[in-house]
């Protein structure tokens, strides 16, 4: 299937699988959901394991420079400066911008279902939609995705990843 895919297959394929090595062999482009936002990495497995530590390296970069910065600025508003008796206004408000701005925080689980609409000579088209996760004992469903956009056109190749139970199965019975 996977030299056939790679090799012959001009069409395009969404796939939902847990072998890693078939995608890596298999995709083009890959799609992770997280913590409620989906990311595109272009290239098979391999690649999206490389671009993925470096958005994580990125991410944690930033998260040590809020941290700094927000350090410097609450240690200046605990202090009285003696030239003046009032602080300034933008400085107090950047402090709490970053106090406000922390990263969100971990999922560890999440259940998809999509609604879609085909259009175009494309071969799925989803215009801003939003995902929603599976209502739980008492109904309540939580939005996990806004504004999610994605086209797949002739002769891509999509893989899906996330863990055990997060909802990639859900998602693709959403779409067929």
């Amino acid at each position: 299937l996977e030299l056939h895919l790679a090799d012959t297959f001009r069409g395009s394929v969404l796939l939902i699988t847990h072998d890693r090595y078939f995608l890596d062999g298999v995709v083009d482009r890959t799609i992770e959901i997280e913590r409620g936002k989906a990311y595109g990495y272009e290239g098979g497995f391999g690649d999206y394991l490389a671009a993925k530590a470096e958005r994580i390296a990125l991410a944690e970069r930033t998260e040590q420079n809020r941290q700094n910065f927000l350090r410097k600025e609450l240690d200046w508003l605990s202090r009285s400066p003696m030239a003046r008796t009032t602080k300034q206004k933008a400085r107090i408000e950047r402090a709490e911008k970053a106090v406000a701005s922390r990263p969100p925080p971990k999922q560890d689980k999440l259940e998809l279902q999509l609604s879609t609409a085909r259009a175009g000579k494309s071969v799925l088209d989803l215009e801003k939609i939003a995902i929603d996760s599976l209502p739980n004992a008492a109904g309540e469903t939580r939005r996990l995705v806004e504004d999610f956009t994605f086209h797949l056109t002739q002769g891509e190749r999509v893989g899906v990843l996330g863990p055990n139970g997060c909802g990639k199965s859900t998602l693709l019975r959403a779409i067929l």
